[in-house]
């Protein structure tokens, strides 16, 4: 395809060629973004999958490839887990780059379970630095994956000033306090784009030794 926009690179493996989406989001592109996704995954349809019923659908919803971009070679539940986390990627930057007290004029995000990053969520102005992960998990999960994820910005993100965890509404308003640690939480609602700061501080000092050790509170 020619006339590819600076930036943006096919999102995963399917039958449309022209699936282009950005790895840098600003205020220049974010909303074309949010746009292209958000259009072309409500127009999605389960096809011959939908006339499946009992085990045979269940089987095929489990096991069986989508065929369609942007992830077209796993599992509609894979997908459907992807497609969730990336709309909560594309609405909290969209919210990041809205706030006036953040430094940042773009995010290099990533998206699925792409990995090629080392926080789905990342920004530099100057010396400073911004870490941020992204998940859209059932409540079942969310004490688990909330710990693994502040425990990876507490270490791994010790130096970024700005540590923010991106989820959806569902879970987030499940979360009773962080504690130990100025993790800032955001809670993304994936049907109307809305997000709000749901625990913490966006901004803070970095980690320092002796700090306690991070918990979960869940309500």
């Amino acid at each position: 395809m020619t006339g590819r926009a600076r930036g943006t690179r096919p999102l995963g493996k399917g039958t449309k060629p022209d699936w282009l989406i950005p790895r840098r989001l600003d205020k220049a592109n974010v909303h074309q973004a949010i746009q292209t996704y958000t259009r072309y995954v409500d127009d999605l349809k389960l096809g011959p999958v939908a006339a499946l019923r009992g085990r045979d659908l269940l089987r095929e919803l489990k096991r069986g490839k989508t065929g369609l971009p942007p992830y077209g070679g796993v599992s509609w539940f894979e997908a459907a887990n992807r497609i969730m986390t990336d709309l909560v990627t594309l609405y909290g930057v969209r919210w990041l780059l809205t706030r006036k007290d953040l430094p940042f004029n773009s995010y290099d995000v990533q998206y699925g379970n792409e990995g090629n990053r080392s926080f789905d969520i990342e920004a530099n102005s100057g010396k400073t630095r911004l870490a941020g992960e992204v998940f859209n998990v059932a409540n079942s999960f969310l004490a688990t994956k909330m710990r693994r994820t502040c425990q990876k910005l507490i270490g791994r993100g010790s130096a970024c000033r700005y540590r923010p965890v991106l989820l959806n509404a569902e879970s987030a308003d499940r979360l009773n306090g962080v504690s130990g640690e100025r993790i800032a939480v955001v809670s993304v609602d994936v049907r109307t784009g809305k997000c709000r700061l749901r625990r913490g501080d966006l901004g803070h000092p970095p980690h320092h030794r002796g700090e306690k050790e991070l918990s979960c509170l869940i309500e």
